[in-house]
């Protein structure tokens, strides 16, 4: 059972306590000031709890998911070199699971740190080229010329 739940759990159960113990306190079965100091703890602390609960189980989901999920940026770069260094806003945006939206966007912050050059074909078509990706006849040059 993972943390959200078992906060939930105690949330529900500490408001019917503290439904029971003011009732106790009404019909004066309790004397007042030790009813109200139960009242306290039973109604406040497993509260308390439940709300660390429900934020340790976001914090964790958090660094769960940046931990799996690589960056959107990170992901770009994984496509256009597969795709030989160029992809379309489209492509990302399909490969990423992400809208089309978010995809032109991350594609033109890269394009105006440097990262990628924007093309427009002769049908218009909107196409990002990643220059960072050498291919193996660039790679055995720069090899033969550092040597």
């Amino acid at each position: 059972m993972d943390l959200k739940k078992i906060a939930k759990i105690i949330t529900i159960g500490s408001s019917v306590s503290t439904i029971a113990i003011g009732a106790l306190i009404f019909t004066g079965s309790l004397a007042l000031i030790p009813g109200v100091i139960l009242v306290a703890c039973a109604g406040l602390a497993p509260k308390g709890l439940a709300l660390w609960m429900t934020k340790q189980a976001e914090k964790d989901s958090k660094q769960l998911t940046s931990s799996t999920n690589p960056s959107l940026e990170h992901q770009i770069l994984q496509i256009a070199h597969n795709l030989g260094g160029r992809a379309t806003p489209t492509e990302i945006a399909l490969k990423t699971n992400t809208t089309l939206d978010k995809a032109t966007e991350a594609l033109q912050k890269m394009q105006e740190k440097g990262y990628a050059e924007l093309e427009i074909t002769d049908s218009e078509a909107i196409i990002y080229q990643f220059s960072g990706f050498l291919s193996l006849d660039d790679r055995q040059n720069t090899v033969k010329r550092l040597d």
